[in-house]
């Protein structure tokens, strides 16, 4: 086989076409790699993110797990023979409310069955009163709360305040 014979400018320009095939075949292979380490940085911080949420979950149930501990201790805490409608009674008598105050057992529903429930209606009252009363009934540990107040407005003699509030605790 005899050996080509080009001319100088030919022999230029097959070289050049080489050149820019080989630049184009590293441009796409340096272009396969952005696009990867762009991938991967991406999925890098999605992971980063998931991460953090799955810490802040972990840091919540945590805390939500020693909060039942503590109601789980006060609950084993409180007298057996604990009532809340027993126990606002007394409370109000021990406040000498008792002639301005009426209780009445609530009925919950049936995802609260896990709770006593009383309502209190008080009548001809003051704000420091009511105050006091909540005040005994949160401070004995007896995990009481309030699920709402009906009202609080003055009397229709204007000699003091009227509520109705509702109470909860939870059953053993």
């Amino acid at each position: 086989m005899s050996a080509l014979n080009l001319a100088p400018r030919e022999k230029r320009l097959i070289t050049i076409m080489m050149c820019v095939m080989i630049g184009m075949v590293l441009f796409m292979s340096f272009r396969n790699k952005a696009e990867a380490l762009a991938d991967s940085e991406s999925n890098l911080q999605t992971a980063q993110e998931n991460f953090n949420a799955a810490q802040l979950f972990r840091e919540t149930i945590i805390s939500e797990r020693e909060g039942q501990k503590v109601i789980r201790t006060k609950l084993k805490d409180r007298s057996r023979s604990f009532d809340l409608y027993n126990f606002s009674n007394k409370c109000i008598t021990d406040l000498k409310l008792q002639n301005r105050a009426t209780l009445q057992s609530v009925g919950l529903s049936s995802r609260d069955k896990a709770f006593d429930g009383v309502q209190i209606t008080l009548k001809g009252i003051s704000l420091e009163e009511l105050v006091n009363l909540l005040h005994t009934m949160y401070d004995s540990d007896n995990l009481i709360m309030m699920k709402k107040m009906n009202y609080l407005r003055p009397t229709r003699d204007k000699k003091g305040l009227e509520c109705s509030l509702e109470m909860l605790s939870p059953k053993r």
